[in-house]
């Protein structure tokens, strides 16, 4: 807000005009920018130094492989063994990711349904080894929904976000998939929201959990967000993330 005299033809003060301003969305817009600089700044630079270490990679981890099938390995041998070839693994997927984060990429521009993409992705996170049987999926996506986009890219993103939710989720816990179309915009306006029960982002946290590399996890790379918020600005979306300790996190 500001404040200014108000005075009369004979420069007598009056009283005091306090104008009123809500900046809200202007800073959200300017962190916007800011966030997009930085990605673009180490996506570009990154881009180059993942592809060279990905060829060498590749070479160092077939070797290993062949000389896992023609060695006789036992003990402490053998456990190192199988120590390098998953860290191979390890580091190959993490260039992977991003790789998938740092190259720009066009949309299909495929006519998706929302909620059969929803229904497959939660299947097979259902039935991987992150989901645990003390959660509780609660998915409600009207069938006459539907969405333009990569649907694979925007498979990553549900999944992504499932097991962010699920992690977060220390003990029984509860995540809620909803969507509604938006009002007054072009069909393919859809909010969608997931909230989880679990254990929350600290504030200081919530500024840079879409910045690459940035992880609270012990064996997590920091890049699943990051893709995440790529993906979305791609199909011309925003991502606003709220939560509280203690209390569960809201996605939309």
């Amino acid at each position: 807000f500001t404040a200014s005299l108000l005075k009369d033809d004979s420069d007598t003060v009056r009283g005091i005009i306090l104008t009123f301003q809500d900046i809200t969305r202007i800073i959200e817009m300017e962190e916007q920018i800011r966030r997009q600089e930085r990605l673009a700044t180490v996506g570009s630079l990154a881009a180059g130094i993942a592809h060279e270490i990905r060829n060498p990679l590749a070479s160092l981890s077939g070797s290993i492989q062949m000389l896992q099938g023609e060695l006789e390995l036992r003990g402490d041998h053998k456990h190192l063994m199988d120590i390098v070839l998953r860290e191979t693994d390890r580091l190959n997927t993490i260039i992977t990711e991003f790789l998938d984060y740092a190259r720009p990429r066009s949309n299909q521009g495929e006519q998706i349904s929302l909620d059969s993409l929803l229904e497959e992705t939660i299947t097979l996170f259902r039935n991987s080894r992150e989901f645990r049987n003390d959660i509780v999926i609660i998915c409600d996506i009207p069938s006459a929904i539907a969405i333009t986009g990569d649907p694979q890219r925007l498979r990553q993103v549900f999944w992504n976000l499932l097991i962010n939710a699920a992690q977060a989720i220390h003990k029984k816990g509860t995540i809620t998939i909803s969507a509604a179309l938006r009002a007054g915009i072009d069909a393919d306006g859809v909010t969608i929201r997931i909230l989880d029960t679990g254990g929350g982002i600290a504030s200081d946290h919530l500024d840079n959990i879409f910045d690459p590399f940035f992880t609270t996890k012990p064996a997590g790379t920091g890049l699943g967000l990051a893709i995440v918020y790529r993906i979305i600005e791609d199909h011309n979306g925003t991502i606003d993330v709220k939560s509280e300790v203690g209390k569960g996190t809201s996605v939309v």
